[in-house]
């Protein structure tokens, strides 16, 4: 049996009720495009990918929830269906 972090988890949910609500893409205003994954990352810790960690965090899960219950950053253009 695989074990899998609790925020894993969560993150993994919030990605498929988030999906299934707006659509795959998360576009920002200036035309790039993220997944909902990537997208949460880049809120939380910038546009390069090095920085982002390996694993999602609490703090993560709270910003997710967040998102979820319409606080969306400002960078965002846009989702697609």
């Amino acid at each position: 049996m695989k074990i899998v972090r609790i925020e894993t988890r969560q993150i993994i949910d919030w990605i498929d009720r988030m999906t299934y609500r707006h659509g795959h893409v998360v576009f920002t205003k200036d035309g790039r495009w993220y997944d909902w994954g990537q997208a949460l990352c880049v809120e939380q810790y910038g546009p390069d990918p090095k920085g982002w960690p390996d694993f999602p965090t609490t703090e993560d899960v709270q910003r997710a929830k967040d998102w979820e219950n319409g606080k969306v950053p400002e960078w965002v253009g846009g989702y697609e269906k």
